[in-house]
């Protein structure tokens, strides 16, 4: 939603119950949490984002009724994550909004008099919040300099909803994420062997995957993951699979990407296929795939 108004789109309303109730984690229960990955996975083929009007949300568990598919209204092109202080703070001011975590600890963390929060333990992360801006001036009980967070817990939480996250805490705003879409219209399918996103790790530098068209089209991109910031890439398309390895190429494209995350790259053309056609897309990462 945030990065549709930074970049001149109209405000818009998605349906949170739908990505909890459809990410596909089935195991997390209601108020069970979730992540960056999750809603990566979610709308990167194609489950998601829907509008809150088709499937309000209710406070409660309600998977057994919840529409399993409502109009989708953005197609995500790009997720990054930004680990720097000033990378955040750009991504603020050119992007949009940044998720981001926190541990939040009920035992006097949180400042009233000033809608400050300040941890300094080391338990596990157990809340998502939303970086709207910062005040590198701004006191808070681990010194100087804060996030500006907007929290899901309503209104009558801090400043109208919103608090300020110390730089100083020990676990919350080490990172932040941003979603960047585009129109559905942009893609009618996708091809993936990971329909729940990053849910582990590899060590390859190297990856080839195999797969059948289920309609007649066109390939226009290929989606991937990195874990570094300015990763290289290598993607190369090929017409069939052989014994020996992919066989005859038919697109490449390589770069860099700036901040690790998900990103989705256009092929320099798009290529034509047939329903049933086989193709292989064989993808290099150089410095944290």
């Amino acid at each position: 939603e945030s990065d549709l108004l930074m970049s001149g789109g109209p405000s818009s309303d998605f349906s949170e119950n739908n990505l909890a109730n459809h990410a596909g984690f089935e195991a997390l229960g209601p108020n069970d949490g979730g992540d960056e990955s999750m809603a990566i996975a979610y709308m990167s083929r194609l489950a998601g984002p829907g509008l809150e009007s088709n499937d309000p949300y209710v406070g409660y568990d309600n998977k057994a009724t919840a529409p399993t598919t409502i109009p989708m209204q953005q197609f995500l092109v790009e997720a990054d994550f930004y680990t720097t202080r000033n990378a955040m703070k750009k991504a603020i001011t050119t992007v949009g909004a940044l998720s981001t975590s926190l541990y939040y600890d009920f035992g006097g963390a949180f400042r009233s008099s000033d809608d400050t929060y300040y941890y300094s333990g080391s338990a596990l992360v157990n809340h998502a919040v939303v970086i709207v801006g910062w005040n590198d001036n701004m006191p808070t009980a681990g010194g100087t300099g804060a996030w500006l967070c907007k929290n899901s817990w309503g209104t009558g939480f801090g400043d109208k909803g919103y608090f300020w996250l110390s730089y100083q805490d020990t676990e919350g705003g080490k990172y932040g994420a941003s979603f960047v879409t585009t129109l559905p219209n942009a893609v009618s399918t996708v091809y993936t062997h990971a329909p729940h996103g990053e849910v582990g790790i590899v060590n390859s530098p190297l990856s080839c995957s195999v797969f059948q068209t289920t309609q007649a089209g066109s390939l226009k991109s290929v989606g991937f993951y990195t874990q570094q910031d300015g990763a290289g890439y290598d993607i190369r398309v090929y017409d069939h699979w052989t014994s020996s390895g992919p066989s005859g190429l038919l697109a490449t494209v390589d770069g860099a990407s700036a901040y690790q995350g998900y990103h989705v790259v256009n092929l320099p053309s798009l290529l034509s296929m047939s329903a049933g056609e086989n193709f292989v897309i064989y993808l290099g990462i150089a410095n944290g795939g």
